[in-house]
C-alpha cells in the first residue's frame, strides 16, 4: 500500500542481543521510510521490550518516534524504573506533505543514579500507515 511501511521482528531468530543505553545518551531501535503519495497523516506506532536500571530505584527512559527527515521528536511516552523485561509502547500522529519521510524509534536513558535503559535488539516494532486530508 502506498505510505504503509513497517519494521517488525522476527521472533524465529531469537530476541537478539542485550543492548545498553547509558544516562543521558539514545540509541535508535529501529528507522523506516514512507513515500507519502499527497499530503495527509502518518500514524506511527512502535514498540520495544526494555528494562530500566537505576542504583537507587530511580532510572526513568522515554521511548520516542524522531522525525528524522525534520530532525524532530513527534512524540514520547516514559517509563520509570521497571525491574523486569517489559513491552514499552508509544503511538503518534504526523500531519505530513508529499514526499519521502525518514522516521526512527529510539530510546533514551534520563537521570538517575547509575540509571540505564536496557533492550532486545530483535524485539522492536515501528508502523508508518499513511491517510489522506479528506475534504
Amino acid at each position: 500500500l502506498p505510505g504503509t511501511e513497517f519494521d517488525v521482528p522476527n521472533y524465529a531468530d531469537g530476541v537478539g542481543t542485550v543492548f545498553v543505553v547509558n544516562t543521558g545518551q539514545t540509541a535508535t531501535i529501529k528507522t523506516i521510510t514512507v513515500n507519502v503519495p499527497t499530503t495527509g497523516f502518518l500514524v506511527l506506532m512502535g514498540s520495544v521490550e526494555a528494562r530500566g536500571l537505576g542504583d537507587a530505584g530511580n532510572s526513568f527512559s522515554e521511548l520516542q518516534l524522531f522525525d528524522e527527515t525534520s530532525n524532530t521528536t513527534v512524540a514520547g511516552a516514559g517509563y520509570v524504573k521497571y525491574v523486569e523485561y517489559n513491552t514499552l509502547t508509544i503511538q503518534g500522529v504526523l500531519p505530513v506533505s508529499t514526499g519521502t519521510r525518514t522516521l526512527s524509534l529510539k530510546i533514551k536513558a534520563h537521570s538517575g543514579s547509575g540509571g540505564q535503559v536496557w533492550y532486545y535488539s530483535n524485539s522492536g516494532s515501528f508502523v508508518a500507515m499513511f491517510f489522506p486530508v479528506r475534504y
